[in-house]
C-alpha cells in the first residue's frame, strides 16, 4: 500500500513539474484579466490556456500563431452570431462544430477540433449584446498577444525542434539496435519501434497535404524510410543470421559507432564530416557478405541523401500552398455515413445543438453548465467518452463535497482567487478526464460560483447540471452515428489490407515513369499511422481474435517494406526495359492473389523459387524481395484458409465496416 502511494506521488510530482508553463501561463493571464478588465471576461483565459497547453512545445512561426489567433477571433464572431436568436443557435451550433471536426480531425489526430470548437462553445456561455461585442473582441486580442509571448519565450528558450528530435531519437535506437546485433544478442519488437518513431513526423499533419509543387522527397520521408529499412533488415537478418560472418558484426559495430555519431553531430549548417565518415565505412566493407553490403550501402546512400538534405531544407522547403485537389478529394471521401470524420461530427453537432437549445429555453442562472458539461463529455470514441461519463460524476460529486465545506470558512473575495488558483494548479497536473481532473475542475468553477450564489444552490446546481449531460450524450453515444475502438480497428485493418494493392500499383508506375515522391510520403504517413493505431489496439487487447490479427498485421507490414524498397530500387537502380516489365508482371500477379484471397479462394498455388528474368545484380536484391513477398503472400493465404473470417479484409468490395 505505502509503495503505491509512493508510486502515485512520484507520478503527480512528475506531471505537476510538466504542466508548470501551463499553470504560470493561467495564473498570470487569470490575474491579469481580473486587474485590467474584471471577472465577466475569466472564461476567455481558461479557452486561451487550453490553446497554450496544445500548440507550446509545437515549432514556433509568427504565421501559425497569427493564422491561430484570427480562426479564433472569427469563431468569437460565430459564437456572438449564434447567441441572436433560437434559430441561429441551432443552425450555427449545428453548422460550425460540424466543419470544425470535418475539417481538422482525423482518425489519427481525434482531438484536432477541440481548441476551436472549445472556443466557440465557451463564448456561448456568457453572452454579450452587440455592444459589448467589440470589448470582448479587444480583450481577447490582449489575451492573444499573452499567447503569441509566451509560445515565443518557450521557443527561445528551447530551441531544438520537435522534427529533429524525433530523428535523433530514431538514429539512437537504430545506433543501439546496431551495438546489439554485434554482440549476437536477439532482437525484438524493432518493428514497432521504429513504426513509433516515424509515425512522431506524421501525427496531426493529415488534415492538408502542403507541397511546393516540385516533387521533391522531404527530410522526414527519408529518414522514415532509414528507420524502416533497418527495422526491415533486421528482422531479415536474424532469420538468417547463419549465414553472417564475424566481419558482419563487426561492420554493425562500427554502424553503431556512426550512428551514434550522427545523433550528436546532425546539424542544418554542415554535415561534410558525417558524410566523408560514410565514405569511409563504404570502403570498408568488401569483407562482410553480400547481402550485409547491399544493406550497409543503401543505408549509407540514404543517410547522406538525408545529411545532405536536412543542411538544404530551407531552400527545399515547400512554399506553403495548399494542393487545393488533394484537399477536396480527401474531404469529399469523408463525406459518408462509414467514415469516422463525419459521424463524429454529426454527433458532436447533434449535442451542441440539444444542449444549447435547453439551456435557451431553461433561461435560468448557471444552465450553460449543460452544454459546458455535454461538450466535454462527447468524444470521438464511444470507449473514452464512456469513461468520461463515470469521471465526470464521481469527480463532481467527490470536488463538490469538499469544496462546500472549504467555502463554508471563506469570507473576502480575496480568498476565493487564492483558492481558486490553488485549484487550477492542481487541475492541469492531472490527465484530462480523470477523476481527480474533475475534481479539482468542479472545485474551481464552484469556488468562483459562489461569488455570485450561495454555494449550497452552486453544488446543486452543478450536481444536476452534470448529470443531465450525462443523460444527453449517452444517448448519443448510443444511437446517433456510434463510433468504437473496436469499430475503428477493424477499419483500420481492412485499409492496411487495401494499401497493399496500393503499395503494388507504384511498383507498376514507378517501373513506367517517375514517381511523385510526395504521393508515396503520403502513402508510408498513411499505412505507418493506420498500422499503428491497429497495433495499439491490439497491444490492450490480448483476446485470441486479437492474436490472430496480430499475426496478419506483422505479415502485412513486412509487404509493404519490401515492396517500398522495390519500388525505391527500380527508381533510382539500372534496371532493364525487359526487367521491368517482369516486375510489372509480379506487380499484377500479386494484386491478383489479394482478390482471389478475398473472394475465398485460399487454395492458390503461389510458386516458390520462381524465375523473376533479373539479371544477376538485380536478382540478387530485387529477386530476394520478391520471394520474400511471395512467402508472405502463401502466409495470408493461410491465415485467411484457418479464419475465414479474415477474408473480407481482403475482399474489394467487401464488408462495410461500421464504427458502432
Amino acid at each position: 500500500m505505502i509503495e503505491k502511494w509512493k508510486e502515485q506521488a512520484g507520478t503527480f510530482k512528475s506531471n505537476f513539474i510538466k504542466a508548470v508553463p501551463i499553470i504560470l501561463f493561467y495564473l498570470v493571464v487569470f490575474y491579469g484579466v481580473i486587474f485590467l478588465f474584471g471577472t465577466s471576461y475569466l472564461l476567455l483565459v481558461s479557452v486561451v490556456t487550453t490553446t497554450f497547453k496544445l500548440n507550446y512545445q509545437k515549432q514556433f512561426r509568427w504565421k501559425n500563431v497569427f493564422s491561430l489567433g484570427m480562426e479564433q477571433l472569427i469563431l468569437c464572431v460565430l459564437a456572438f452570431a449564434a447567441q441572436q436568436s433560437m434559430v441561429l443557435c441551432v443552425l450555427m451550433n449545428g453548422l460550425v462544430p460540424f466543419l470544425l471536426v470535418f475539417l481538422r480531425t482525423t482518425r489519427f489526430n481525434q482531438r484536432g477540433y477541440f481548441t476551436n470548437a472549445m472556443v466557440f462553445v465557451f463564448l456561448q456561455l456568457r453572452p454579450v449584446d452587440k455592444e459589448g461585442l467589440l470589448p470582448q473582441l479587444g480583450v481577447y486580442v490582449c489575451i492573444l498577444c499573452a499567447l503569441a509571448a509566451a509560445m515565443r519565450l518557450w521557443a527561445f528558450w528551447h530551441r531544438k525542434e520537435k522534427e529533429d528530435l524525433a530523428v535523433k531519437e530514431g538514429v539512437g535506437a537504430m545506433a543501439f539496435r546496431f551495438g546489439e546485433l554485434s554482440q549476437g544478442k536477439e532482437i525484438r519488437g524493432i518493428s514497432a519501434e521504429m513504426a513509433a518513431i516515424q509515425n512522431r513526423f506524421y501525427s496531426g499533419g493529415q488534415a492538408a497535404r502542403r507541397v511546393g509543387g516540385n516533387g521533391t522527397v522531404s527530410v522526414p520521408y527519408i529518414f522514415a524510410l532509414l528507420f524502416q529499412r533497418t527495422a526491415y533488415f533486421v528482422v531479415d537478418y536474424l532469420q538468417q543470421k547463419n549465414t553472417f560472418s564475424e566481419p558482419d558484426r563487426v561492420l554493425f559495430g562500427r554502424l553503431s559507432k556512426y550512428l551514434e555519431q550522427v545523433k550528436e553531430q546532425l546539424n542544418e549548417e554542415n554535415n561534410e564530416p558525417l558524410i566523408q565518415t560514410a565514405g569511409e565505412i563504404l570502403n570498408e566493407i568488401n569483407e562482410v557478405s553480400e547481402i550485409t553490403r547491399l544493406f550497409t550501402r543503401n543505408l549509407m546512400h540514404l543517410l547522406v541523401f538525408a545529411l545532405k538534405t536536412i543542411t538544404e531544407k530551407e531552400k527545399t522547403q515547400d512554399d506553403g500552398r495548399i494542393d487545393w485537389r488533394h484537399f477536396f478529394q480527401e474531404k469529399r471521401e469523408r463525406l459518408h455515413p462509414n467514415q469516422f470524420e463525419m459521424r463524429f461530427a454529426l454527433r458532436l453537432s447533434l449535442v451542441l445543438m440539444v444542449s444549447f437549445s435547453i439551456s435557451r429555453c431553461l433561461n435560468i442562472t448557471h444552465s450553460y453548465w449543460l452544454p459546458l458539461n455535454a461538450f466535454l463529455l462527447v468524444q470521438p470514441m464511444y470507449e473514452e467518452s464512456t469513461r468520461r461519463l463515470k469521471n465526470r460524476i464521481l469527480g463532481t460529486a467527490a470536488g463538490s463535497v469538499v469544496v462546500f465545506f472549504i467555502l463554508m470558512y471563506l469570507q473576502s473575495i480575496t480568498a476565493h482567487f487564492i483558492l481558486s488558483a490553488v485549484l487550477i494548479s492542481f487541475m492541469y497536473s492531472f490527465t484530462p478526464g480523470s477523476i481527480q481532473q474533475v475534481s479539482f475542475s468542479t472545485g474551481f468553477a464552484l469556488t468562483l460560483a459562489s461569488l455570485s450564489l450561495n454555494s449550497t444552490t452552486a453544488v446543486e446546481l452543478r450536481l444536476i447540471y452534470v448529470l443531465a449531460a450525462v443523460l444527453l450524450v449517452l444517448f448519443a453515444n448510443r444511437f446517433c452515428f456510434p463510433t468504437s475502438l473496436y469499430g475503428q480497428f477493424r477499419f483500420n485493418l481492412r485499409e492496411v489490407v487495401h494499401m497493399e494493392t496500393d503499395y503494388l500499383d507504384f511498383l507498376r508506375i514507378g517501373c513506367r515513369r517517375r514517381i511523385d515522391y510526395t504521393v508515396m510520403e503520403d502513402a508510408l504517413a498513411q499505412f505507418g499511422l493506420t498500422y499503428g493505431q491497429a497495433m495499439e489496439y491490439l497491444s490492450k487487447n490480448k483476446e485470441e481474435e486479437m492474436e490472430r490479427c496480430m499475426g496478419l498485421l506483422n505479415v502485412l507490414w513486412r509487404m509493404v517494406a519490401e515492396v517500398e524498397q522495390m519500388v525505391f530500387y527500380v527508381t533510382t537502380e539500372t534496371v532493364t526495359a525487359a526487367e521491368r516489365e517482369q516486375i510489372i508482371a509480379f506487380a499484377v500477379q500479386m494484386q491478383g492473389f489479394l482478390k482471389k484471397i478475398g473472394e475465398g479462394q485460399t487454395d492458390l498455388y503461389i510458386e516458390k523459387g520462381a524465375d523473376n528474368g533479373l539479371e544477376p545484380k538485380n536478382e540478387f536484391f530485387l529477386g530476394h524481395l520478391m520471394e520474400k513477398y511471395r512467402e508472405n503472400m502463401r502466409k495470408l493465404r493461410d491465415i485467411c484458409a484457418k479464419e475465414t473470417s479474415m477474408r473480407a479484409y481482403f475482399a474489394e468490395n467487401g464488408e462495410s465496416f461500421r464504427f458502432g
